[in-house]
């Protein structure tokens, strides 16, 4: 009777591991056979030469040349905006084929797939995908190149605004950290900031480090809203004010005229252009002694 319920025992014992080892198995193939499409995940970011942005018949291209990236405008080179193309290329890149809304080729048009338009090339391939409407907070309708399928992809809802992809920093300062000395020519006073010890001084005097720190940053992050070229013939005399920066020991010195109420121009001699940007951040930068103090 003993062994009887042994071998009962035993054989309710395999056919349990057997049932779990089978319903593992069942899941396992249902997780790995349902895993989200990601039709681009093979391709690497490096490789990626050139990148093309088109919009309403505008079209942009965006190219690695001694591993920067540049764009032409009327014939003329100038920087791209890294930090948008890389952007572009870490979202097509990562798209993923996991909410498709629609399989019918007839349907394209109304999910605003006919305009816009983005293509990576590499040097062995190119490829396409067709941009449509927003679709929620961070998502827009896409197709890949000339494929029936409608899905949603994230990140791409500021990809064509604004439309000029140009690097519209002048890039004053590298790095806030590196610069101690500062001279501001402003209502015909000099101011002149000496950092000693990680403490910035004004004639000796201890000054707020907050308040050099925030000069420093708008002086970092100014963006222009459009850049000129001598093609531009340009007359510029007697700056409004100037600025003088020591970082790492190198001197730039930045003149800035007023073009009218809205603009102003800024003008460097280790800059191949003139940038024009809005006077709303031109004014944080027009500082008097006092406003390091305070």
């Amino acid at each position: 009777m003993k062994k009887n319920f042994s071998r009962l025992k035993n054989l309710f014992l395999v056919l349990f591991i057997i049932l779990i080892i089978f319903l593992l198995k069942n899941k396992l193939t249902s997780f790995f056979s349902s895993k989200t499409p990601q039709p681009f995940s093979s391709i690497k970011k490096e490789s990626v030469l050139k990148v093309v942005v088109i919009s309403n018949e505008k079209r942009t291209e965006i190219y690695q040349k001694n591993n920067h990236w540049y764009l032409k405008k009327e014939n003329i080179e100038f920087s791209a905006d890294k930090e948008r193309v890389e952007k572009i290329i870490d979202a097509f890149l990562s798209i993923k084929k996991e909410e498709i809304v629609s399989q019918n080729k007839n349907k394209h048009q109304e999910f605003g797939i006919n305009k816009q338009q983005i293509i990576l090339n590499t040097k062995d391939k190119n490829y396409s995908l067709f941009l449509g409407n927003q679709a929620g907070i961070n998502k827009n309708y896409v197709r890949i190149d000339q494929e029936s399928e409608v899905f949603l992809a994230e990140n791409f809802n500021n990809v064509f605004y604004p439309d000029d992809f140009r690097d519209l920093n002048p890039h004053l300062i590298d790095n806030e950290e590196d610069v101690n000395y500062l001279e501001i020519n402003f209502n015909n006073k000099k101011i002149i900031l000496n950092k000693k010890n990680n403490q910035w001084q004004i004639n000796q005097k201890n000054v707020k480090k907050e308040k050099v720190d925030f000069f420093l940053n708008s002086l970092k992050t100014l963006k222009a809203n459009d850049i000129l070229t001598k093609e531009d013939n340009l007359t510029l005399t007697n700056p409004v004010f100037a600025v003088k920066i020591k970082e790492n020991n190198k001197e730039k010195s930045v003149d800035f005229f007023q073009k009218d109420e809205e603009n102003y121009y800024i003008k460097t001699k280790f800059l191949s252009f003139i940038y024009q940007i809005n006077t709303t951040e031109i004014n944080s930068l027009k500082k008097e002694e006092k406003d390091f103090f305070e």
